[in-house]
């Protein structure tokens, strides 16, 4: 079950980047609708990604070229110039609709070589529109973020602690039809058909090993026992709890489950 106050938090940041969305949504519409309406009317759409970057279609929706905004260098703060991006191809002269599309591109690259400034700094204003808008929401969205981590972080810690303290009083314990588990003990030695295991004590102040009790069900061939299952229970003593990390896991997740029914 997921905690309450991260759920609230995940709610309101899911509401942020709404916001955020919503606003970079209409800065795409206006930027696109204003270069279109002032710069490149003959064409039949045109789409702004991001912050620097067009693409213009015509009637058949097929993509004339891309226009993207670019400085000197990758450092500059301001685009300098535009690139024109386009694909080339052979074409014949009944080809109407490739025609059209190339007779398009020069149009575009003939508007480009005369007025590329003016379309860079109309395309940086409007787009600036809702920077600080975006800005703060982000910023709003950051922080939750964080705190969302952090209390997930928590939450981890709390569920972990939860789960030793079960595995210490009563250990977790696996159906025998649904399959047993394996753990390596030590690093030369490790224990198959695991059918129960217990958390006895730990052997360190540091708390990082510790001894265990483990239930083993093995299939008995010289006499019939529990439909042919013998149990075999042993003590091992300093026990790396990184060996163990998988059981600790799995008793959070059913201590969870029966939270949750």
């Amino acid at each position: 079950m997921k905690n309450k106050k991260i759920e609230k938090l995940e709610l309101e940041n899911s509401k942020l980047e709404d916001k955020i969305s919503k606003l970079r949504q209409e800065t795409r519409t206006e930027v696109s609708s204003f270069i279109k309406k002032h710069y490149f009317p003959f064409v039949n759409r045109i789409e702004f990604d991001h912050g620097d970057y067009f693409r213009l279609y015509n009637k058949e929706r097929n993509e004339i070229c891309t226009l993207s905004l670019r400085g000197d260098t990758y450092s500059d703060p301001k685009p300098t110039h535009i690139v024109l991006g386009y694909y080339s191809s052979q074409t014949k002269s009944d080809n109407r609709i490739e025609l059209d599309r190339l007779v398009s591109l020069g149009t575009v690259s003939n508007i480009i070589s005369i007025v590329s400034n003016e379309i860079i700094e109309d395309t940086r204003t409007l787009s600036m529109k809702n920077s600080n808008s975006i800005k703060k929401l982000r910023k709003q969205s950051w922080e939750l973020e964080k705190e969302i981590a952090q209390l997930e972080k928590e939450d981890r810690e709390n569920k972990r602690i939860e789960s030793l303290d079960k595995l210490f009083k009563e250990g977790i314990e696996f159906n025998v039809g649904g399959g047993l588990k394996g753990c390596a003990i030590r690093n030369d030695h490790y224990v198959r058909n695991i059918k129960k295991i217990k958390f006895l004590r730990w052997t360190n102040e540091n708390q990082l090993s510790l001894s265990v009790e483990i239930t083993t069900a093995y299939p008995s061939v010289f006499k019939d026992k529990d439909n042919g299952i013998d149990d075999s229970i042993e003590v091992y003593n300093k026990v790396r709890l990184f060996n163990l990390d998988h059981f600790i896991n799995l008793k959070a997740l059913q201590i969870e489950e029966n939270v949750e029914k």
